[in-house]
């Protein structure tokens, strides 16, 4: 008899066992990543050796999110790069700060490169290194915009003081930056 029920103890723990890993493999099925990629261009021109730009953009009007809005319960910070479209003269260097604001005017995170060309970004785009106050910083004005059901909007500011390189300046480049949505289904 005490084997019996030894045996039915362990049936029934290995059923438990087994039906708690089916409900997680489920949740995990009901639940998948949407990648929502996005472009920020900047393009500025003239004479003076400091030149600035911004530009706002609203992941909640990218037409990925779009498509799963009503599903989508966690949005966060994947990846972002700097890549140089064109730029005039050909010896330009300088310093450029990239920096990325909420809609309050709170910098989620800044990226200073120092004496660079920006040449050096047109076949191979700089990839940005978040620092972990900047990412944790990033990621919760992403959840909170998200609950908070309104716009998920930031300004990112492109600019570049110019060290050398004659007059007259241009620069046309673009930030990008994924986004990554939890949905369910």
């Amino acid at each position: 008899m005490k084997k019996n029920k030894l045996l039915l103890n362990g049936f029934l723990l290995l059923a438990v066992l087994i039906f708690s890993s089916a409900c997680d493999v489920l949740d995990t099925i009901k639940t998948f990543p949407v990648n929502i990629p996005m472009s920020v261009t900047f393009s500025t021109s003239g004479s003076n050796s400091s030149m600035v730009q911004s530009s706002t953009f609203c992941v909640n009007q990218n037409e990925t999110y779009l498509q799963y809005k009503d599903d989508i319960s966690e949005l966060t910070y994947v990846e972002a790069a700097i890549r140089t479209i064109s730029y005039s003269p050909s010896d330009v260097r300088g310093d450029i700060v990239l920096k990325v604001y909420d809609p309050l005017g709170n910098v989620l995170f800044k990226e200073v490169l120092e004496d660079v060309s920006p040449g050096d970004y047109m076949n191979t785009p700089y990839v940005i290194t978040l620092n972990t106050d900047e990412f944790n910083t990033l990621n919760s004005y992403l959840q909170q915009a998200l609950e908070s059901g309104g716009d998920i909007c930031m300004t990112a500011e492109f600019s570049m003081n110019i060290t050398q390189g004659s007059a007259p300046y241009s620069f046309e480049g673009a930030l990008d930056i994924a986004f990554e949505a939890k949905t369910t289904l």
